[in-house]
């Protein structure tokens, strides 16, 4: 972190003196704000932009490529929705949807190992939240 703000404070230098010098150049100088930055599109979303990607990937090869498979097949829109993770009240209709996408296209063996690791994060995931927002509350 300190390398970076030093970083801040070198290019904030160069500018500076950048500006300094183009006025006394006799250049006019305008400053600008821009506006807020946009997230970037990603043209398609793969399975290991999902938060249960990232679980799956961790484990047996064998269950990530089939749930990665199964992943593939979906709608772009489908896969796109799950690029962020899920929200207050979003857990238990994601497991669901990815219990049924399991048992539809994998193995029961591998959809049993999947589905445990990701909701064992899932668990995870909604603990460290609940720990947070009762640290700010108090």
């Amino acid at each position: 972190m300190r390398n970076s703000i030093l970083s801040d404070i070198r290019t904030a230098a160069r500018l500076f003196k950048q500006v300094r010098q183009a006025g006394k150049e006799g250049v006019e100088v305008r400053v600008r704000k821009a506006g807020p930055l946009s997230p970037p599109i990603m043209p398609d979303t793969a399975f290991i932009h999902t938060m249960e990607g990232h679980t799956l990937v961790c484990g047996d090869r064998g269950v990530y490529d089939a749930a990665a498979k199964a992943f593939a097949g979906l709608p772009r829109e489908e896969r796109r929705r799950f690029a962020r993770s899920p929200g207050d009240g979003e857990y238990i209709g994601r497991a669901h949807f990815w219990k049924r996408l399991f048992g539809t296209s994998m193995p029961p063996v591998q959809a049993r190992e999947a589905m445990i690791a990701i909701l064992h994060h899932y668990i995870q995931t909604k603990t460290i939240r609940e720990g947070d927002r009762k640290t700010w509350e108090n």
